[in-house]
């Protein structure tokens, strides 16, 4: 049997040959406690590190994404009903923020830039478009001093008061759909998380 040092690694050797083949093999002792040849090929100390990134969890990333979505719309549904109240009617070219909003939303959860994606985005931008604009409707009317603004709520922003609205005027509506799903899509499309900061959950 002989011994050597090397680099603070002490390795004794006992026999030639190795496990496989019916015996021992060398065994390496570090501070005083042996590793065998499985401890070698996979230390105790590679435990410890982390794992390597994964793939998201699809089923943690629609909902985040959704919920973006929806607050960035209903933000940019907030600038909408104020411009609507500032000029006395509705601003159309105003709803493709709306658009662009609910899409970044959806990039920014972390979704991949998809049709499915796009759609989603589009559809929880069109119904932030609608509740903007009844809202901005209610705000409009209770300004006139015979309505009250329960009143006026309660007459705009009821579901059949929305469609009878958008009803009456379908090519403004058709305007102001693909404005909002053009702005959505290109945001879906456009958009990258590279360009800005690390986002605490990634």
């Amino acid at each position: 049997m002989s011994a050597g040092f090397t680099g603070g690694v002490t390795v004794s050797y006992s026999q030639t040959f190795y496990p496989e083949r019916g015996s021992s093999a060398p065994r390496q002792s570090r501070g005083g406690a042996a590793m065998g040849p499985a401890e070698r090929i996979h230390p105790p100390r590679a435990n410890a590190l982390p794992h390597a990134p994964v793939e998201p969890d699809r089923e943690r990333v629609w909902p985040r994404a959704l919920a973006l979505s929806a607050v960035l719309s209903l933000a940019g549904g907030v600038l909408y009903v104020a411009l609507q109240v500032l000029v006395g009617q509705e601003i159309l070219a105003a709803t493709i923020v709306i658009g662009v909003l609910a899409g970044a939303g959806m990039r920014l959860g972390g979704l991949a830039d998809r049709w499915l994606v796009a759609f989603a985005a589009a559809g929880i931008a069109m119904l932030a478009w609608m509740l903007a604009s009844a809202v901005g409707t209610a705000l409009d009317r209770a300004l006139h001093p015979e309505q009250s603004l329960i009143t006026a709520f309660e007459s705009s922003i009821a579901p059949d008061a929305i469609i009878g609205m958008h009803a009456s005027e379908p090519l403004l509506a058709l305007v102001a759909a693909l404005l909002v799903s053009s702005g959505a899509v290109v945001a879906t499309a456009m958009f990258t998380r590279s360009r800005s900061r690390a986002l605490p959950w990634d």
